[in-house]
């Protein structure tokens, strides 16, 4: 009796549910292939239930975060070249003059996939660089020589070795603002200098914990100071998944769309 009811059942379901266009009956009978039935029910029913589901929204949009790395080109700004290009994400590079000419190809490299490259001094000796002002012109305009040799690109942004302040001089100021260029300080220190290898995962807690300190404390636009060393290369893949996770916007710098953001609190870099 109840094979009886249950056959009636899935031929009724037949003539009130929809089937694809294809044959319910056997070759040799016309009755109704239950298994077939079955099937058809069992899609209608697991559809309905996923259509009810709502939506997954997407991640909430946080503020825009640069990833910058210092004291390039090397063999680690090819590695992290390459885990840019799989996240497909843009960084900001600060070169070194002395190492951009042993490095010709990388600087060529960076440049081709989009990423912005700007000077970091030629040679990063604080002695040097910090000498007096004429001294320290000069490594600046003779980086960025440099990188518009090998580019074709003129850089207006700079970085500074150890920071603007307190190295930067009234005097420096007031050179690299009449030869119209911007200078970039950080807002998040990875600290990554100080780690080995197999300490890579302190330097990923420590943009976790600043970034989201940045970000409370109301900027829009954060600044992450990386190097191009073995140790960041490492935690590099895992800073930008959580980034992406937690919503920020990874971008690259734009000339026309220049953000303040130097230790000297001047306006005019």
């Amino acid at each position: 009796m109840i094979k009886l009811l249950l056959s009636f059942s899935l031929t009724l379901l037949v003539f009130i549910l929809p089937f694809p266009s294809v044959s319910l009956a056997t070759e040799s009978n016309s009755s109704v292939d239950h298994t077939v039935v079955e099937k058809h029910i069992n899609r209608l029913l697991n559809k309905k239930i996923e259509d009810s589901r709502p939506p997954v929204p997407p991640s909430p949009k946080k503020a825009n975060v640069y990833l910058t790395f210092d004291d390039g080109p090397n063999k680690f700004t090819t590695i992290n070249l390459q885990t840019l290009k799989q996240y497909e994400v843009s960084g900001t590079f600060f070169f070194l003059g002395k190492h951009m000419k042993e490095h010709e190809s990388i600087v060529k490299a960076v440049a081709k996939n989009g990423h912005y490259i700007g000077t970091h001094s030629m040679t990063h000796d604080k002695t040097k660089v910090y000498k007096n002002a004429e001294a320290f012109i000069q490594e600046i305009n003779s980086g960025v020589s440099l990188i518009e040799q090998m580019t074709g690109h003129n850089p207006r942004l700079i970085r500074v070795p150890y920071g603007s302040k307190p190295h930067v001089t009234t005097a420096m100021q007031d050179k690299l603002i009449k030869q119209d260029y911007k200078l970039w300080d950080w807002d998040v220190d990875s600290n990554d200098w100080r780690y080995t290898d197999k300490q890579y995962k302190e330097i990923v807690k420590n943009v976790q914990l600043e970034t989201e300190k940045a970000y409370k404390s109301g900027d829009k636009d954060i600044i992450i100071l990386l190097h191009d060393r073995s140790q960041t290369t490492k935690a590099l893949p895992l800073i930008i998944e959580w980034l992406q996770e937690e919503g920020y916007t990874l971008k690259t710098y734009e000339e026309e769309r220049h953000i303040v953001q130097n230790f000297l609190r001047d306006k005019s870099l």
